[in-house]
């Protein structure tokens, strides 16, 4: 029911991307709260020196690709109680 733009991005040092996250309209229950998830895979780049020959230079090096997994919650217009009491309810 959601759209990301951008889908796939790279991004640079000592920098950041926001993601912007579209409701397509698909139908959803209108008198509650709907919980998603948005997974995000953050691949690391090579080392400056990966491909140059790592051992005759004696580098080594571990890289991580970290997966985030972020909740959120689609609030309907319309229901009655506002987003601050809506813990109150569960």
């Amino acid at each position: 029911p959601f759209i990301i733009t951008p889908p796939v991005f790279r991004v640079e040092p000592l920098s950041g991307q926001t993601m912007r996250i579209m409701y397509t309209g698909e139908k959803l229950p209108a008198d509650r709260e709907s919980l998603f998830w948005l997974n995000v895979l953050d691949i690391p780049a090579k080392p400056s020196f990966a491909g140059k020959s790592e051992k005759a230079q004696g580098y080594n090096y571990l890289q991580f690709a970290v997966r985030s997994r972020i909740k959120f919650f689609f609030r309907p217009d319309g229901l009655p109680f506002s987003p601050d009491d809506a813990y109150k309810k569960v």
